[in-house]
């Protein structure tokens, strides 16, 4: 069985027949990112201020607002600095902002002075300024009060669903183990351990400073999947590197950071750098892709063109449906369980092209040219990709994205073996979010994996994808897809 294949019999208990969806574990709700919490709030604070400046101005009856933008960006920036520097902008702060409403005022109030100074220099008349500097401080305060108010209310929220927490999980039960976790219930207080695991079935104490050992490898990597653990910690001593290597190999597919105690700074494993993980020294082994501000980026780009391109082909779609209805008897979707990211098993939507009682959900057998399953209609439909078409709402949804690795099919083979028994690095293309088209496909590697080298070549480009990720490389691989693909010889 492949190794992705196992994990799924792991969570599931069998290998053939994936279970309902009621009856899959739901996996926890994703972490909210307080990297781009905080810059958005700061953002928002700057956006303010010059905001506050432009009202401030109105009643003046000055006719140019351009010294007063420039007093409010000035403002801005000198409000800002302050509130970075007094750690306003942590997430503590945020969820408790009563506590630190002196450094607020503060802020504001030095904001004032800068920028009234700036106002003078430009030889504005005294009584101006000083009806443009108290205006400002008070929509500057009342808008700012108004902001955390409404942030406030919001992190709450999130807070109470455990999103803002940082889900840690920790290999070793040693003196290092306990040593870190001693530390994080110290200094941590947005940290949670939810476990500690070994390495194999071994004696283990059933806790260790009141952190249950929740069992070996296999279990962390469900529970990835499972609790939306972010960040793994392996707490080994130098003097186990092989293990340590061992461990760190195993754990290279999951979908979240991967971190060495910073006790093996020795370790010759090429880990990329030293990193603070909540004021703790780790050596990175591995970082998720696509995490804080490329994630945000990645999915404003799904919803916009995916919605760009569900107006552009409703009309379409429309059409489709009522031609399959009218080609052969049976629904007009084809649902089919695959893999999606973090080995979640996701419903993607595609126009049935196969006669219904012919429908084969689990790809025991993969669709070969002149498929006597596809309906006459279903081999144009096939032929132009336009059978993908539905997966928008997949896109939507955030299920999947518009580029990513193909997803698929929980019994997909190439050369009949699982894809997972042919390249070892299969189960590293799910760290990300499936997608309509990717690289590989615009590449060549779309189509029946009839020899295990099509299969390797398939993962290799998605891989590079994964590691060389850019919005102008999806644009790219968006513009191929439209250009190569809609005619492809791979397409049947």
């Amino acid at each position: 069985m492949s190794s992705v294949g196992s994990e799924i019999v792991s969570a599931y208990g069998h290998e053939t027949m994936p279970p309902r969806l009621g009856q899959i574990p739901r996996p926890s709700a994703p972490p909210v990112s307080t990297r781009v919490i905080r810059d958005l709030v700061r953002l928002s604070d700057v956006v303010l201020f010059i905001t506050a400046a432009v009202l401030a101005w109105l009643p003046t009856a000055q006719p140019a607002p351009g010294p007063f933008i420039v007093a409010g960006i000035v403002a801005a920036v000198t409000a800002v600095m302050i509130y970075s520097r007094t750690d306003l902008y942590s997430l503590a702060m945020l969820l408790g902002p009563g506590r630190r409403t002196g450094t607020a005022a503060a802020g504001i109030a030095a904001g004032t002075v800068t920028a009234g100074a700036e106002l003078v220099l430009t030889g504005m008349p005294y009584g101006v300024i000083w009806q443009w500097t108290v205006l400002w401080a008070a929509l500057a305060g009342g808008g700012l009060l108004l902001g955390r108010s409404v942030s406030l209310t919001l992190l709450r929220h999130w807070h109470a669903q455990g999103r803002l927490d940082r889900k840690m999980a920790i290999v070793g039960v040693n003196a290092l183990s306990a040593a870190l976790i001693n530390r994080i219930d110290m200094g941590s207080p947005n940290t949670s351990v939810v476990g500690l695991y070994v390495e194999r079935d071994e004696d283990a104490p059933p806790s260790q400073a009141g952190v249950p050992v929740l069992g070996g490898l296999d279990d962390l990597i469900v529970q990835v999947r499972v609790q939306a653990i972010d960040t793994i910690v392996v707490a080994l001593p130098l003097i186990e590197q092989a293990r340590v290597e061992r461990i760190c190999e195993r754990l290279r597919d999951v979908a979240c950071d991967v971190y060495l105690t910073a006790d093996v700074v020795g370790l010759r494993y090429g880990a990329a750098a030293i990193a603070d993980l909540d004021g703790h020294p780790v050596i990175v082994v591995r970082q998720r892709p696509l995490k804080d501000w490329q994630g945000v980026q990645k999915r404003a780009f799904d919803l916009a063109f995916g919605w760009l391109f569900m107006l552009i082909l409703a009309p379409a779609m429309a059409i489709i449906a009522g031609l399959i209805r009218l080609d052969s008897p049976g629904p007009v979707l084809f649902r089919q369980r695959r893999l999606g990211f973090n080995n979640n098993v996701i419903t993607v939507l595609k126009f049935r092209t196969m006669y219904h009682h012919a429908s084969d959900p689990l790809a025991n057998r993969l669709t070969e040219r002149n498929d006597p399953r596809v309906t006459p209609l279903g081999r144009i439909l096939r032929k132009y990709s336009l059978d993908e078409l539905p997966q928008i709402f997949n896109v939507i949804s955030g299920e999947m994205s518009l580029v990513g690795p193909r997803p698929h099919a929980l019994n997909a083979k190439a050369a009949n073996r699982y894809y997972g028994d042919v390249v070892a690095e299969y189960a590293r293309r799910h760290v990300v979010k499936p997608g309509i088209t990717g690289w590989a496909q615009v590449s060549g590697w779309r189509g029946e994996t009839r020899t295990e080298e099509q299969i390797r070549q398939r993962v290799a480009h998605d891989l590079h994808y994964i590691e060389n990720w850019s919005l102008g490389f999806d644009l790219r691989i968006l513009w191929l897809t439209a250009v190569r693909e809609l005619f492809s010889r791979h397409a049947f």
